[in-house]
């Protein structure tokens, strides 16, 4: 749909009644998303795929401070050009508190991002974290090692990381 269907998504009364919107692939880019998470009409949302549109930092930065989208259950961010930065301000937003599932595949995360997320008082009810193909190495693993445990966590995926076995027995 692009950067200019994103826009016009974002205005539509149809997305008060959305709680999963799906949009693979679209590359609706920062503009697109930044439209949606400022969307009043997007306060319904709890389920929320952007795999592949390039939301970027800014994105997510747009996202931990919208007063509109709270209440996201998940959150897929595969392929987004998401870095540590994000995560440093998704770790200081109260928009987080009900995410259970966070996938961060193919990203620019490394082990200072790892840390932000490594936080089960910001994610209590986290179920699923999707580290696959990112950059979080071992001192990524020690991070989620030395924190307090998710008591909900069920998944945990960091394959393609650059862990070597001591980060893999830490874990």
């Amino acid at each position: 749909i692009g950067t200019r269907g994103a826009k016009a998504l974002a205005s539509m009364d149809l997305l008060l009644d959305v709680e999963t919107l799906l949009l693979q692939g679209n590359k609706i880019k920062y503009a697109g998303f930044k439209a949606l998470a400022q969307s009043p009409h997007s306060v319904n949302l709890k389920h929320l795929d952007l795999w592949g549109n390039m939301i970027g930092d800014m994105g997510l930065k747009v996202l931990s401070e919208s007063s509109y989208i709270k209440g996201l259950e998940v959150l897929k961010l595969w392929k987004n050009e998401i870095g540590d930065d994000s995560l440093a301000l998704i770790s200081g937003s109260s928009n987080f508190k009900q995410l259970k599932t966070l996938m961060l595949n193919d990203n620019m995360v490394t082990p200072v991002g790892a840390g932000y997320l490594a936080n089960p008082d910001i994610f209590p009810r986290m179920e699923t974290i999707n580290l696959f193909r990112n950059e979080i190495g071992d001192e990524g693993a020690f991070a989620f090692a030395r924190s307090k445990p998710f008591l909900n966590l069920k998944s945990f995926y960091v394959g393609e990381n650059n862990l070597s076995d001591d980060g893999a027995i830490a874990l």
